[in-house]
């Protein structure tokens, strides 16, 4: 976040080289959805300095909430 300065400018650097750190992964399952069904989610990486973080479930929303 960059704020409270005029020079927005000299934290562009920083940005760029911190958004080349991470990974953002997503998936679609082959099996057919169903509203309310809970899925387990499991990331493995094989580094040992990695930080990772994310979600633990997944629970498929209903066809109102998908749309909002």
């Amino acid at each position: 976040m960059i704020m409270n300065t005029n020079g927005p400018e000299a934290r562009i650097p920083e940005l760029v080289k911190e958004s080349q750190s991470y990974y953002v992964l997503g998936y679609r399952p082959a099996d057919p959805q169903v509203p309310g069904q809970s899925r387990a989610i499991e990331v493995k990486v094989n580094r040992r300095d990695a930080l990772v973080h994310a979600r633990r479930e997944y629970v498929v929303p209903s066809p109102a909430d998908a749309a909002a």
